[in-house]
């Protein structure tokens, strides 16, 4: 679980890469609550690795809890030793402490597929205070309050597979339906606010 600031740069295969690319900027889309949404320019980088991981990990069914609307999820993705999913955690993490002005305690991370033809409804509050949903591929993300007392939030036109969102806990990531050919992967981390 993530309870420092990272290095400036990220190992990523024979490299690095940035935790915070230069042209990177938080797009505040939604006012009320807050919400923001961000796009990685280096992103195509490590999406397939990042995907690869996902699905590798997704063949092993012992590995799929199933959820409602025919959705499964993986636990525990960040005890997993990846560089791929480690650049995505660092920038998650780096997204929900600018939005937040605080440092960040990671909660809970989580894989999410949707398979074709499948949904992931509203669950249940998430374990803190804020929340990022990276679109891994698919599309059909949109954000629902946990008590139904407002419309769904979805991200804006331009956003796209490796796109992040920032948001209150209280709201959750849901795909109404996946009417693609493959199935739709999301990642998910909770935080909480955290003095160190």
């Amino acid at each position: 679980m993530r309870t420092h600031r990272p290095h400036r740069l990220i190992p990523f295969q024979d490299g690095h890469l940035p935790t915070w690319p230069e042209d990177a900027a938080i797009d505040l889309f939604h006012t009320q609550p807050t919400i923001g949404a961000i796009a990685f320019s280096d992103s195509a980088r490590y999406l397939p690795a990042l995907l690869a991981t996902l699905e590798a990990a997704a063949a092993d069914r012992g590995r799929l809890e199933p959820i409602a609307g025919g959705a499964f999820v993986l636990d525990e993705v960040l005890a997993w030793d990846d560089e791929a999913l480690n650049v995505v955690d660092t920038r998650a993490w780096k997204l929900v402490t600018s939005m937040l002005g605080v440092n960040a305690r990671t909660e809970q991370a989580q894989a999410i597929m949707v398979p074709p033809q499948r949904e992931l409804p509203l669950r249940p509050h998430g374990a803190g205070t804020a929340s990022v949903v990276m679109l891994v591929r698919g599309d059909g993300l949109e954000l629902r309050h946990h008590t139904l007392h407002m419309d769904p939030v979805t991200p804006p036109k331009r956003f796209a597979e490796g796109g992040m969102l920032a948001h209150p806990s209280t709201m959750r990531p849901c795909v109404t339906e996946n009417t693609g050919d493959a199935p739709v992967w999301l990642l998910s981390w909770d935080y909480q606010r955290s003095a160190a």
